[in-house]
């Protein structure tokens, strides 16, 4: 449920100053930087994705499901779920063209190969990424 539906659905529930808080935390909640997870087989580390971004404010959660389900642990998640916006796709490529669109900078972490097999292909140190561009940061 969005964030604004919640509030509206809270209005009559609750006191003003719980919807000050509210509102508070709301804006200060960022989709300037977004996380995008492929394939994630283990409910723990589903989980521990989950309220990490919670945790750092990012509002949406790009989940692209292949063989296996994205299940986080309800007992680990412990309602941070609730707070983010899960985008679920069938296929990379579908969610990095919708990631694109969005104007995302795509940040993908892979170690480094021992054959080198990954020649041509450009790797940085974060010291040097201009994070003032919308970033994802993809995960596999």
């Amino acid at each position: 449920m969005p964030s604004e539906t919640l509030l509206q659905y809270l209005e009559n529930h609750i006191t003003p100053r719980r919807k000050e808080l509210f509102l508070k935390i709301v804006s200060e909640r960022t989709r300037h930087f977004t996380v995008a997870l492929e394939n994630i087989y283990q409910p723990h580390n589903a989980s521990a994705v989950v309220r990490s971004c919670e945790c750092f404010g990012i509002q949406d959660l790009h989940v692209i499901e292949k063989e296996n389900l994205f299940k986080p642990n309800e007992g680990i998640v412990m309602g941070a779920n609730k707070w983010i916006d899960l985008k679920f796709y069938k296929n990379s490529i579908e969610c990095l063209s919708n990631l694109k669109k969005l104007g995302y900078k795509i940040i993908a972490t892979m170690p480094k190969p021992e054959n080198n097999s990954m020649e041509g292909v450009p790797s940085f140190s974060l010291d040097d990424y201009d994070f003032s561009l919308k970033t994802v940061f993809f995960f596999w």
